[in-house]
């Protein structure tokens, strides 16, 4: 998987399968983490 680099806010990941775990970056470090659509 692969993200931008991000700071602050929300941050959608796609992987290689059309996943989309997505996440909270708060100062660069991933907060909260969920799965979404698979």
């Amino acid at each position: 998987m692969y993200a931008e680099d991000c700071e602050n806010g929300e941050v959608v990941f796609r992987d290689s399968y059309g996943n989309e775990p997505k996440g909270t970056f708060i100062n660069g470090k991933l907060e909260g983490f969920y799965r979404g659509k698979v």
